[in-house]
């Protein structure tokens, strides 16, 4: 069915590719009833089993699956893939081994999604997540939203999250998923689900959060806020906890400028944050191209 399908319409697709059986079956004697589904163990052949659904699936339905890593690079990183699913493992497990691997095809287009469902009927449950939004500015993790009612320095830089360095869990996470063209997506800490669910598998169900941040002025300090369900996410104001909201970024190695920044009510403000970035454009010589000098991004949050 899947081969008749109009090519046109195949390039309109978005390959999310799931674990077929990654929440079910095997639960040894010594698993306790209610643990999460993406801890239980499942044999080997079962593991490979799924593989197979998932290069098949992958090989039939994208157009062009090796337009960025060509299948001699490819194929011994899969063929080690199932040479290490050679015990019972958990499905999370399983995960880290196996999407790192879809995600050096280079094709955002193509992940396998950190059992979002799951995650998505805890949530949806009661279950408590962490109650922040981080951003990304391709060094650093930056606090740019907090639903606490902990006071927390809004704009500073998250250096470590329960005693792991932030930069150390970022660069785990981006080998799951991939960019276009590259086989890691640091940016993908910007979208909350992602971060929430990645943050509970590796972590499990924590009462609290103990984060280190750097603030603006450069001054570090550790803080604790408790896990919060959905329901308890507190409205965010501009005076309580206003979005980090304003960036430039200036690449002249590929003459490009990108200018990121949330919403905004502040016109002098604002005016003085353009006159400043596009200064800091001309001074290291970005020059317009088809009439573009910078990639303006605006997230109404």
């Amino acid at each position: 069915m899947m081969k008749n399908i109009p090519k046109i319409m195949i390039l309109a697709l978005v390959f999310y590719i799931y674990i077929t059986n990654a929440f079910a079956e095997l639960q040894t004697p010594n698993q306790e009833p209610n643990k999460p589904a993406y801890l239980k163990l499942i044999s080997p052949d079962e593991l490979k089993e799924d593989l197979d659904f998932l290069f098949k699936t992958i090989e039939e339905v994208h157009p062009n699956m090796y337009a960025y890593t060509s299948k001699e690079e490819f194929e011994p990183l899969r063929d080690e893939l199932y040479k290490s699913i050679n015990q019972p493992m958990s499905a999370y497990e399983f995960y880290k081994l196996a999407a790192p691997v879809v995600a050096s095809l280079k094709n955002f287009h193509i992940l396998l999604l950190p059992f979002f469902e799951e995650y998505k009927q805890y949530a949806k449950n009661g279950g408590k997540v962490f109650p922040l939004e981080l951003g990304w500015d391709e060094t650093r993790a930056i606090l740019y939203k907090n639903y606490s009612s902990v006071y927390l320095p809004v704009g500073g830089t998250v250096l470590s999250i329960n005693g792991c360095p932030a930069r150390g869990l970022i660069d785990s996470f981006s080998r799951l998923v991939a960019a276009e063209n590259k086989n890691a997506n640091p940016w993908l800490i910007e979208n909350p689900i992602f971060l929430r669910s990645l943050l509970r598998l590796e972590f499990g169900q924590v009462k609290s959060w103990n984060l280190k941040i750097k603030t603006e002025n450069g001054t570090t300090q550790d803080y604790s806020v408790p896990s919060l369900s959905l329901n308890e996410f507190k409205s965010t104001s501009s005076a309580a906890t206003a979005a980090w909201k304003r960036h430039c970024w200036v690449r002249p190695e590929y003459n490009t400028a990108i200018i990121k920044f949330y919403k905004w009510w502040e016109p002098e403000e604002l005016k003085a944050f353009f006159d400043s970035a596009f200064s800091d454009i001309h001074s290291k010589k970005i020059r317009p191209v088809a009439g573009m000098i910078a990639l303006v991004r605006f997230l109404n949050i």
